[in-house]
């Protein structure tokens, strides 16, 4: 016996018998496919409920087009990804150097931004009669100091208030209250504590970089997947243990980004560090080029911290991938 004019009541179902293929055809396809040959075919072809509760066609075509959109769209992605990234960077300094030139050759912006060519010509002489370098020299000292320092001391501070909270709720307060002061105004203090020289600087760009690294990698310790933890206590580990073989470890990414963005604080904070008095260093430069309004040399001063950022993250980031190959990423 058909089913379906067995649901429907006899000969004269016709209407409730479409009705129920209808209904076994939205509801129960796979029972449709056993019963009715040709199922396949019924059911590419139409009906699926919509958000009223009516029924709504579904053309043939629209499985096709859809599948169509998709390889487009896979495609795309594959032509973009063949692209080197050298090929972007090339790109994108070409455009750079294009929009500079447009800008520098309006009214308003002429005043501003030198042109790239007397940028550079500026760099070649400066090259050619040696005062470029030492300036150079100094600034990678007073930056890699405060750094370092701010990195030694933030390690175990972080640790520790990520991991013991008695120390946690004396100490975090205190570093919360100070990462909201701006960095520029302890140099008043530091000038009065510390004198003019070289300790002034290296106090300031510490203060910069330990705040931005004891607070990431403080996040760091507090976002370690406590499953981890428990199985190492299951398993019998110590404190000791958990901490240097699961929290450490575990940890290693967000030191690695602290570093990063410790060592950008450190840099933005090398001009007004060498606010405190110096004879030397790309800071002192760019302010003396300013007093002279020599716009190319501040141009190139500021390139050339640029370029020292950039290339400091570079390496950071080449630590990152030996350290953290483990770790997956979003390529």
């Amino acid at each position: 016996m058909d089913i379906y004019k067995a649901a429907a009541g006899g000969k004269n179902g016709d209407g409730a018998q479409k009705r129920v293929k209808i209904f076994h055809t939205v509801f129960y396809p796979q029972m449709d496919l056993n019963l009715r040959p040709g199922a396949n075919s019924d059911r590419a072809n139409v009906r699926r409920i919509t958000g009223d509760g009516g029924l709504k066609a579904q053309p043939q075509g629209c499985k096709k087009a859809g599948g169509n959109y998709m390889n487009t769209k896979k495609k795309n992605r594959q032509f973009w990804s063949q692209i080197p990234n050298g090929a972007w960077m090339g790109l994108s300094l070409v455009l750079a150097v294009l929009l500079w030139i447009f800008i520098a050759s309006t009214e308003s912006g002429g005043v501003v931004f030198a042109e790239p060519w007397e940028v550079f010509s500026k760099l070649v002489g400066k090259v050619k009669d040696g005062t470029l370098w030492p300036h150079i020299y100094v600034s990678l000292f007073r930056v890699i100091a405060g750094f370092s320092l701010g990195f030694v001391i933030s390690i175990p501070i972080a640790f520790l208030m990520g991991w013991y909270a008695p120390f946690r709720n004396l100490v975090a307060p205190w570093v919360q209250f100070v990462r909201n002061i701006p960095p520029l105004a302890y140099i008043p203090l530091v000038i009065t504590g510390a004198g003019v020289g070289e300790k002034a600087k290296v106090i300031v760009i510490f203060i910069a970089s330990f705040l931005v690294l004891v607070v990431t990698i403080y996040q760091g310790v507090c976002n370690v997947d406590a499953t981890l933890i428990k199985a190492a206590r299951v398993l019998g580990a110590t404190d000791k243990d958990i901490f240097f073989k699961v929290v450490i470890p575990a940890s290693t990414p967000f030191i690695l980004v602290g570093a990063r963005l410790g060592l950008s604080a450190s840099l933005t904070t090398l001009v007004a560090a060498e606010l405190t008095g110096a004879s030397k260093g790309l800071g002192m430069m760019i302010q003396k080029a300013q007093g002279y309004y020599d716009m190319a040399t501040v141009l190139l001063g500021i390139l050339i911290i640029g370029i020292i950022g950039m290339l400091m993250e570079q390496l950071v980031k080449f630590l990152e991938r030996k350290l953290t190959g483990w770790q997956e990423t979003v390529q």
